[in-house]
């Protein structure tokens, strides 16, 4: 709300082009708000959410995100990133995230940017990643308050902090490139058990029991329905 007030120039006019996200409000509101923001004939031009807005929410018509922080595990970023693009889908997406130099803030940024590339790509190690170099995050951050007595080595910390990520994510990648071919020999095509499936499928393809505990089954729950086409 305090966001809200600072960003709307003068006017209900003005308002109406903001639009919130939020814990504060009850779903009945958030749904509202989500689709005022999502119809292409509204007037909202943004929408400012908590983290909330990285839970399950679909905004990929969009283009740009504003990061006013940064979250504190991979995974929460890669979260908020993922309300907005998926991979694989081919669109290019901006990311903004202003920050304070020589501040915590810039440790985040350049951990997240410079180290574990969690801007351009999603990896399930960035967690490890993280667990491993805990301890070595905390001191960079600590050495970032301007009374640590370590503030004075702060940039040499944090690109020790950085090159470490980067080496952790080589080292991973690496032993994941070594493993894909036998993952590969572990899972590749085996005829014969195909056509057991394939088998069953085919004999219980006209049965009418299936079909009939379904559509029993969406009566019950109230839910509707109607033949796509005829068999």
């Amino acid at each position: 709300e305090k966001l809200r007030k600072i960003l709307r120039l003068s006017d209900d006019e003005a308002q109406k082009r903001i639009t919130l996200f939020h814990e504060g409000l009850d779903i009945t509101e958030r749904d509202r708000q989500a689709a005022l923001f999502s119809s292409p004939d509204s007037k909202a031009q943004v929408l400012i959410a908590s983290e909330l807005g990285g839970e399950g929410r679909n905004f990929q018509f969009l283009k740009s995100m504003i990061l006013l922080d940064l979250p504190a595990t991979p995974e929460a970023l890669e979260q908020r990133i993922g309300r907005l693009d998926r991979i694989g889908s081919g669109k290019s997406m901006n990311i903004f995230v202003p920050y304070l130099k020589d501040s915590p803030e810039e440790v985040f940024l350049q951990w997240y940017n410079d180290g574990l590339k969690a801007f351009t790509s999603q990896n399930p190690s960035h967690g490890v990643i993280l667990e491993n170099l805990a301890e070595d995050i905390l001191e960079t951050l600590i050495s970032f308050f301007p009374k640590s007595q370590k503030y004075s080595h702060r940039d040499k910390k944090l690109r020790k902090l950085v090159g470490k990520a980067q080496e952790e994510l080589k080292e991973i990648k690496e032993e994941l490139e070594k493993t894909q071919d036998i993952l590969l020999d572990l899972n590749s095509f085996n005829k014969q058990e195909t056509d057991k499936i394939l088998q069953k499928i085919e004999k219980n393809e006209d049965n009418p029991h299936l079909e009939s505990f379904v559509l029993s089954s969406l009566d019950h729950l109230g839910v509707d329905y109607e033949s796509y086409d005829t068999r």
